[in-house]
């Protein structure tokens, strides 16, 4: 993505132009194509519709930045929201993968307060999630991956099979720390897809260097 005014566009927010930005300081902007960009800490709610996105797509888009998006503050003001619409978007982020762990005590709230039943049965369930689920032991791994979104990786498995990874889709089934991953679909693209653990890695290779780069 091109740079604008200084900054540099990485996520739509909403139909009417505005966009999530990287200020040259590395600072998280909103702002529009024909105007100047503003801290995103001035205003939080506009940043809202970026919710109606899936957060595995916007967590692609964001992946590498110096740091993430204060997306953490956005859900709990989503989660906080009288009525509806917005919780329902928060609670399809943390469907989507987005980590519950730091808003347990908002899914406990709602699990008994929220405005539907429908939303009262997910924030239960999300919560009883968190409860029972460890803490991962692969996040590095899944970072580094993520990083290299669009980049040919290397993956090594212990039983020999070199894999030709361009992205990732991933996930964890319940009790697990290291997660299942799916290549080369997300977005789906011409190449090889594999399904793998990441508890099965034995290398990870970038085949322009030769360099290792397992964390």
């Amino acid at each position: 993505m091109d740079g604008s005014g200084g900054w540099q566009p990485v996520v739509r927010v909403g139909d009417h132009g505005l966009v999530l930005g990287l200020a040259g300081d590395g600072r998280w902007v909103l702002g529009r194509a024909a105007e100047d960009s503003r801290p995103l800490e001035q205003y939080p709610r506009e940043l809202l519709p970026v919710l109606e996105q899936r957060y595995s797509d916007v967590a692609r888009l964001t992946a590498g930045a110096p740091t993430p998006p204060p997306w953490d503050r956005l859900l709990r003001l989503a989660l906080e929201w009288g009525g509806q619409f917005w919780p329902e978007r928060a609670l399809d982020w943390l469907d989507d993968g987005y980590p519950t762990a730091g808003l347990i005590d908002l899914l406990e709230h709602l699990a008994k307060a929220g405005a539907t039943q429908r939303i009262r049965h997910r924030a239960r369930r999300l919560g009883k999630g968190v409860r029972a689920k460890p803490p991962p032991r692969d996040d590095a791994i899944i970072q580094l991956l993520r990083q290299r979104d669009g980049v040919l990786t290397h993956v090594v498995l212990r039983d020999g099979k070199r894999l030709d990874v361009w992205n990732i889709a991933w996930g964890y089934d319940l009790g697990d720390e290291y997660a299942h991953v799916t290549t080369n679909i997300s977005p789906d693209i011409d190449r090889q897809i594999d399904f793998f653990w990441t508890v099965d890695i034995t290398a990870i290779v970038d085949p322009a260097t030769g360099e290792s780069l397992r964390p």
